[in-house]
């Protein structure tokens, strides 16, 4: 969690008792509220709560908004961690290698974080390589999910041109196409 990010007391709390009644699940984040200016809302982030949802949503985007992961400890038992070979998208891959492994994610159906979209944050998601890395990706999950079809490669193609696209460009389709 970055220091200006915002996390509301309640939000442990809230997701220990959420692992404590969900034991099948592994993972657990929380919804979020993404602001520029503090207390003003700019999106409310609501990400999935079932398995299904999960699945499919990973195919397109992470499932987890990082500052909230909680995970159990045996995860780290079973030797999962992130790639340190990767310079980008180390939470994705690893979220994509452990629902492949079939560990279940989840999230607390509440906003408990303020997620602050601070300056530099559509740069610093620019570029052909790391476009490239993330539909590369994104279609080796959905290939070892099952989940790989006709359609998801335009999708790709259509998130490829949205990365390597301008800042403008960017900031208009993550108001108006999440």
């Amino acid at each position: 969690m970055d220091a200006d990010d915002i996390s509301l007391p309640e939000r442990i709390r809230l997701q220990v008792e959420f692992l404590q009644q969900h034991p099948d699940v592994s993972i657990v984040g929380t919804w979020c509220i993404e602001f520029t200016t503090p207390g003003v809302p700019m999106f409310q982030k609501e990400l999935p709560t079932s398995d299904e949802e999960v699945k499919k949503f990973m195919l397109y985007r992470s499932p987890l908004i990082h500052p909230t992961v909680m995970f159990r400890r045996a995860v780290f038992e079973e030797g999962h961690r992130y790639d340190a070979k990767l310079t980008m998208m180390q939470d994705y891959e690893l979220w994509s290698r452990l629902v492949i492994a079939g560990h279940r994610i989840s999230n607390v159906p509440e906003f408990l974080l303020w997620y602050r979209m601070a300056e530099g944050f559509f740069s610093r998601r620019t570029g052909s390589r790391r476009a490239a890395t993330e539909v590369q990706m994104r279609i080796q999950y959905a290939r070892q999910a099952g989940l790989l079809r006709p359609l998801n490669y335009l999708k790709y193609v259509s998130f490829f041109l949205v990365r390597i696209s301008p800042v403008w460009l960017k900031r208009l389709a993550y108001r108006h196409l999440r």
